[in-house]
């Protein structure tokens, strides 16, 4: 109701609802007739502008937005909720409609709550009368609807909005019925008048303020809009609705042709119609009733500003009215009209994605970052420790004078990229919450937060995830973006035979999907040059690109009256924006070198994953033995170590390239290191065409072990060191079983100091009672062989004894090499005896048997301790004895 206090707002929209009304009485009996007089009779019917299906709609909506993959839950009172991300129960909350508990904790569901597969959802739940649940909001959205547009949408619902207005405020009977038709979708339906005016009002003012966006008018403009509208609905019996929708075919059918027989009319043009209405009202009622803004500028000021004037005065040629060209008014204008977003997509897109485009310009200055730190700080050369109090302006400041001030632009740049797009960041990984979201990069900040690193020991690092996480966001928004151009580019350009659509469709799929075949694209890692980056890139910036298109593509008429309106030459934009994001772009294969903490090299697990991805060969030990003399400073071995840390971290990421292929071959051509920087850091022997990338984990456990001064067995936890006890079962089968060489004894000694460097040493965390090897093959060294920590041995399974423990992996290591030796020394000592009883220094069995067993011992690098063999019996083949557990100490 109007009062004192009133705005002008609410005057024009009172006038528009006197409109709305005396549409309903002239078709009586129609819809709107039937919502003000009998709103109870609309609870049966499906009532125009509310969803096809809630869930469908919702489904849709998650879909679009950048909450990745969702899964679907019903609360105890039936209500379907969704989880985003993993899509499994992190967090609890309240459902808004019962006020139970929903979601859980831990990837676990709290009772009451259970999950709905994807054939419930696609039953879907089309639902009669008023969806209260969906409607609201002023954002430019279609829920479940897709055979009107967000105007027509927006024009029923607030006609509706209006009816029911009117019926909640007649009589305490009409009121009750209407307050029933609001709440008769929601869980816990109420009859609380007051309630529902208030709901129905807001959403009422909702449909106003969205029209006005949408069409780009003030207040005063938008009632003259629905001015034209209702008289044009009036005027036209032939989309005058009967009293109900029986069926949803029939909503549609009489949404739609609403659609094309009132709104689009009137949308068409919109700012001359309404300037047209406005100048036939002042001239109907006078200039002192004209509207707001004349009353405030008067007539004469009035007309000669916006070019009203019947006789413009000859100083009005020397000026025009122009309406300014933004970015804002050029979308209203795009979304007005019905069939642009089909003939334009790629300005669609754009104007959708701008907040993805707008941040992926910023992967370069974060790739060239991570080149100076790794520069600067070979692997190994900080623990995690250490890099949480080394800070950004420590590395600054290590840099030579003479590259400080292209360093310091480098980590300018950085912290511009990391401080503008980090924020965007919700989850660092999986399930888990961005912890540092506000945090912004700057040179106080410590290094293990620029430094890339995934874990420590199995456990995710947030502190080093923060550039990885970062940096795959940037890269997969590039993706995706310009996957949607590429297929909406040969989409449009195979949408002109309308008999092929479906054709041509599938063809743009097909052309977008081989495009994005990341296997076929060449890596992106810190070494790729940031210039040839940034040409592969989407980059987009609305004032740098778009505004500058916007101005050049916009048409304003010189005539005196006409620069209220802009048009936009569609073709030669959608020409220039395609140019910006298609023209030499390709996808980002993002491989990222992670940071190898002193300590935690071996324990990472990469080197298990590189042998599950690429079956890894020793190499000879002749070979390693000459790489060793070749490495003649450590500040060339870490930089070559700095590339094969690369190397492993490419291939275990599941990027294909052939085991074959020569080591030097991938360096310079898939990971695109410049053939000069190669043949700095490298030797002669590795870049031998010997070396091949399934040569990769000996070749690297080599060079670490050479810049290494310690035994990386002397990292093994004592845990893991508890000595065999002779007398037990377990013990006595072992021994029998190296002594009959069921099993390869050195391959199997090899293979359990690979796993006790790799997953046994410190930080580990597994339980020491753990079974090495059972009948299931369940045991710890039977899934190290299962997940590619190496072979296992001939016979291994059938004769390595079950029921050892994990805490004696060391000493069944140490026995087993023992054993190896002692069989190698007998054999070489009995074909010694063959040819006289004293072994020949070139004889081919002995240089045989000590090649193999140099060769076991390469297997982590070829630094293994060498060990005396025991004597034996003359003509026996022994064992060598378990030593005796010790004697608990009082």
């Amino acid at each position: 109701a109007m009062s004192p206090t009133s705005s002008l707002v609410d005057l024009f929209k009172v006038q528009v609802a006197s409109l709305v009304a005396a549409a309903a009485l002239e078709n009586a009996g129609g819809w709107l007739h039937e919502t003000i007089c009998n709103p109870r009779s609309q609870q049966s019917s499906f009532v125009p502008t509310m969803p096809d299906d809630e869930t469908a709609a919702v489904i849709a909506a998650l879909d679009r937005s950048s909450a990745g993959a969702r899964r679907a839950y019903r609360c105890q009172c039936g209500a379907i909720y969704f989880i985003g991300n993993c899509g499994q129960a992190w967090v609890r909350g309240r459902c808004p409609e019962c006020g139970h508990g929903i979601g859980g904790e831990d990837h676990t569901l709290d009772a009451g709550n259970r999950a709905v597969d994807d054939s419930e959802l696609a039953r879907g739940d089309n639902k009669r009368g008023y969806v209260k649940s969906v409607i609201g909001g002023t954002a430019a959205q279609q829920i479940g609807r897709r055979n009107i547009t967000q105007v027509t949408v927006r024009v029923l619902r607030f006609m509706l909005h209006n009816a029911m207005s009117m019926s909640l405020g007649v009589n305490r009977r009409l009121a009750a019925a209407a307050a029933g038709l609001v709440f008769c979708n929601a869980e816990a339906p109420t009859a609380a008048q007051e309630a529902a005016a208030a709901f129905v009002f807001e959403k009422l003012c909702e449909d106003w303020d969205a029209l006005k966006e949408a069409l780009s008018l003030n207040d005063e403009e938008t009632a003259l809009f629905f001015s034209l509208v209702l008289r044009a609905y009036r005027g036209n019996a032939g989309v005058w609705c009967p009293a109900s929708f029986g069926t949803l075919e029939q909503r549609r059918s009489w949404e739609s042709k609403f659609q094309k027989e009132v709104v689009e009319p009137v949308v068409e043009g919109v700012a001359d119609q309404v300037a047209a209405e406005k100048r036939a009202l002042v001239f109907k009622m006078g200039h002192a009733h004209g509207g707001a803004h004349i009353v405030a500028e008067g007539a004469a000021l009035a007309g000669a500003i916006h070019e009203n004037e019947a006789e413009p005065t000859p100083e009005s040629v020397l000026w025009r009215f122009r309406a300014p060209i933004s970015y804002d008014d050029f979308c209203a204008r795009f979304y007005r009209v019905k069939g642009n977003v089909r003939e334009h997509p790629i300005v669609d897109i754009v104007i959708r994605e701008e907040a993805q485009l707008s941040v992926v310009r910023h992967l370069p200055a974060i790739l060239q970052w991570h080149a100076v730190l790794f520069e600067l700080y070979p692997d190994g050369a900080l623990s995690r420790q250490e890099a949480m109090t080394v800070t950004n302006q420590d590395a600054l400041d290590a840099v030579p004078s003479e590259r400080r001030a292209a360093v310091q632009k480098i980590f300018d740049e950085f912290c511009a990229a990391f401080n503008s797009s980090f924020h965007f960041l919700e989850n660092l990984y999986e399930c888990n919450v961005n912890p540092y979201r506000d945090m912004q990069m700057g040179p106080d900040v410590p290094l293990v937060f620029s430094l890339p690193s995934r874990h420590s020991q199995g456990a995710q690092s947030a502190e080093g995830m923060a550039t990885v996480a970062l940096a795959d966001m940037l890269a997969a928004r590039h993706n995706e973006v310009l996957s949607k151009v590429v297929s909406s580019a040969h989409a449009s350009g195979d949408g002109d035979d309308d008999d092929d659509d479906g054709a041509g469709a599938s063809e743009a799929e097909l052309t977008a999907n081989k495009l994005l075949a990341l296997a076929e694209v060449p890596p992106t890692t810190h070494l790729t040059s940031p210039e040839l980056l940034r040409l592969w890139l989407c980059v987009y910036e609305r004032e740098a690109h778009m505004l500058p298109l916007l101005y050049s593509c916009a048409r304003q008429a010189l005539e005196l009256g006409c620069g209220g309106d802009i048009a936009y030459d569609l073709p030669q934009l959608s020409s220039g924006l395609s140019a910006l994001l298609l023209a030499g772009k390709q996808p980002v294969n993002l491989h990222l070198r992670l940071y190898q903490y002193r300590g935690e090299i071996l324990r990472s697990g990469q080197l298990s994953q590189l042998e599950n991805r690429l079956p890894q060969n020793d190499l000879p030990e002749t070979i390693l033995a000459g790489i060793r003399e070749e490495l003649e400073t450590v500040h060339a071995s870490r930089q070559l170590l700095s590339l094969l840390e690369t190397s492993v971290s490419f291939l275990s990421s599941g990027a294909g390239s052939r085991g074959d292929m020569e080591l030097s071959e991938f360096v310079t051509k898939v990971l695109l290191v410049e053939p000069q920087t190669w043949a700095n850091v490298s030797t002669p022997g590795v870049r031998s065409p010997q070396i091949r990338l399934f040569n990769l984990k000996s070749l690297y456990l080599c060079v670490a072990e050479a810049l290494s001064d310690e035994d990386p067995l002397d990292k093994v936890q004592g845990k893991y060191r508890e000595p065999l006890d002779p007398d037990g079962e377990e013990a006595k089968a072992l021994a029998r079983a190296a002594a009959e060489a069921r099993f390869d004894a050195a391959a199997m000694a090899v293979q359990l100091r690979a796993a006790l460097i790799e997953q046994l040493s410190e930080g580990a965390q597994l339980s020491a009672e753990m079974l090495l090897h059972d009948a299931a093959q369940e045991g710890f060294i039977d899934f190290y062989f299962l997940y590619g920590g190496g072979e296992a041995p001939a016979g291994f399974e059938k004769y390595f004894p079950a029921g050892l423990r994990l805490k004696h992996t060391f000493a069944i290591m140490e026995y087993l090499r023992s054993a190896a030796e002692i069989r190698e020394s007998a054999g070489a000592g009995a074909d010694a005896r063959g040819v006289g009883g004293s072994a020949a220094a070139g004889s081919p069995k002995s240089s045989a048997a000590a090649a193999r067993g140099e060769q076991a011992r390469s297997r982590s690098g070829g630094r293994a301790r060498a060990r005396a063999p025991r004597a034996a019996p003359s003509g026996a083949e022994p064992a060598p004895q378990l030593r005796p557990r010790p004697e608990p100490e009082p």
